[in-house]
């Protein structure tokens, strides 16, 4: 039922309907042969496996003051510069608009694009040393075509980067659940296995309570490390005492500074009204 949903959506409803009774090679015939959809996805040129899109937004000579002002934040930028970079974000964003969200009116004939890989470049700190980032998916994709695309770029990566959670990497069975034995036997194979290395993202919502009761046993094993958790646990303590305090007292302040405004309010009507 999925496959026919998505053939309506592409197609528009009623496409299959209308051909029922023939049969399944003879319907995709009529389907591939759809001029609209053979004009998004064959390439233009016949030497091309894909069509290519070229899609530019804004131009920086490399090595000028301009394009080392893009590397360095925001906040240091001339107030023109930031305002081109603005319009550009926007000219980006209306060109690949086409090549991202579907068209076509809901009820009626939908085309979906179907984006094989983005190149993207740009004067981005990141990767002014020319280092060169493959975003991949997951090696344990169950869409297939999807893990043979990580399976040939592993093969030449120089270093391979495992992002997940903080909560989710810490857990003792986290390299086996997020890589698996056998993409594990093929990095061995391909001498890849001491180029692995784990991203932990979203550190800042960790509880540092928990953290601290459930690896207590580790820190103890290490000369020092305990202790040094304790005394930091203490100041934390300390600081989120001295914040609390701080707030009461703001909020005393400006309780009188409000009651002092409603006085001086009422002094000056009492004033006109006499």
């Amino acid at each position: 039922m999925a496959a026919w949903a998505k053939i309506d959506q592409v197609y528009g409803r009623g496409t299959v309907i209308k051909h029922r009774g023939k049969k399944s090679q003879n319907l995709y015939d009529l389907l591939a042969g759809d001029l609209r959809l053979k004009n998004l996805l064959c390439p233009q040129k016949s030497n091309q496996p894909h069509t290519i899109i070229h899609v530019c937004a804004g131009k920086v000579i490399p090595g000028s003051d301009e394009s080392r002002a893009l590397l360095g934040p925001v906040h240091t930028m001339h107030v023109r510069l930031r305002r081109r970079k603005g319009k550009w974000a926007k000219s980006f964003h209306n060109k690949i608009k086409s090549h991202v969200y579907h068209q076509g009116s809901e009820g009626g004939p939908q085309t979906w694009p179907l984006v094989r890989k983005v190149i993207l470049q740009g004067p981005w700190a990141c990767l002014s040393t020319g280092a060169c980032l493959v975003d991949l998916p997951g090696v344990r994709d169950a869409n297939v075509a999807r893990s043979k695309v990580s399976e040939n770029y592993i093969k030449n990566c120089n270093k391979i980067w495992v992002v997940a959670p903080i909560k989710r990497a810490v857990d003792d069975g986290t390299a086996k659940e997020l890589l698996g034995e056998q993409f594990k036997r093929r990095l061995l194979m391909d001498g890849q296995y001491g180029n692995v290395s784990f991203i932990c993202t979203q550190t800042d919502d960790c509880e540092v309570t928990e953290i601290i009761r459930d690896h207590a046993d580790v820190a103890k094993n290490v000369k020092g490390r305990w202790e040094k958790i304790s005394h930091l646990s203490q100041k934390i303590r300390e600081m989120e005492k001295r914040i609390g305090h701080q707030k009461e007292k703001e909020e005393d302040y400006k309780a009188d500074v409000y009651q002092k405004e409603e006085e001086e309010i009422f002094r000056h009507a009492y004033y006109k009204f006499e």
